[in-house]
């Protein structure tokens, strides 16, 4: 198919207009909301939470990780 740049304009257009395809963020902000819904706080709560999650978890790796240096190394 010989693609005009009327039609890949067009195309652009309709892919732009539905943000699902390209936008992960809404798919993310839908399960979050639905996630706040069932455990009945809001939705920000939820996302500072989990943010404090993996913080949490990346500081507690890390420590894992230099503590395996240290035992290895001696």
């Amino acid at each position: 198919m010989e693609w005009k740049n009327d039609k890949v304009l067009n195309l652009i257009e309709l892919y732009r207009n539905r943000p699902v395809l390209w936008d992960c963020q809404i798919k993310k902000i839908d399960a979050l909301t639905e996630i706040a819904v069932i455990l009945q706080i809001q939705r920000d709560e939820i996302e500072r939470k989990i943010k404090n999650l993996v913080c949490h978890f990346s500081r507690e790796l890390k420590k894992e990780k230099e503590c395996k240096k240290v035992r290895c190394g001696k």
